[in-house]
């Protein structure tokens, strides 16, 4: 036996795919008729629940319907990662400054005190290496 083809494929492919439309829809007219199924199909008014061809008719349209909502929930929930991402970072810089408001007065108060100790320290040590250098 020769292999398949790409076209032989995909009609084998969509072969079995109306195989399980016409049995889920059969499934789903029977469990209607046999009052096991709570659900409707409302096609123009009329009610095509006990119908195979009205589930065959409602089943790829409430596939279509559900893959819509997940693309549409996905690409919201996309969007609202973005903005609590922004709002995160927005929140951390104000953070930073806010922390850098508060401790730059702090600093330079103290910073002053700190430089002339540390200018006499080093004045101090350069007299001390003079007198060593002239001994």
């Amino acid at each position: 036996m020769a292999p398949l083809t790409r076209l032989q494929k995909f009609l084998l492919w969509m072969l079995f795919g109306v195989v399980v439309l016409v049995g889920l829809s059969a499934l789903l007219a029977y469990a209607h008729s046999a009052n096991d199924w709570g659900s409707h199909v409302m096609i123009f008014n009329e009610d095509m629940s006990d119908s195979v061809l009205g589930w065959m008719i409602a089943i790829p349209a409430v596939m279509l319907a559900a893959v819509i909502v997940v693309v549409v929930l996905a690409g919201t929930g996309l969007l609202l990662a973005g903005v609590l991402a922004m709002v995160l970072m927005i929140a951390i810089l104000a953070v930073v400054v806010g922390l850098a408001f508060a401790v730059l007065p702090l600093a330079a108060f103290f910073a002053v005190p700190i430089l002339f100790v540390w200018m006499i320290v080093r004045f101090a040590k350069r007299k001390d290496e003079r007198q060593a250098q002239a001994a």
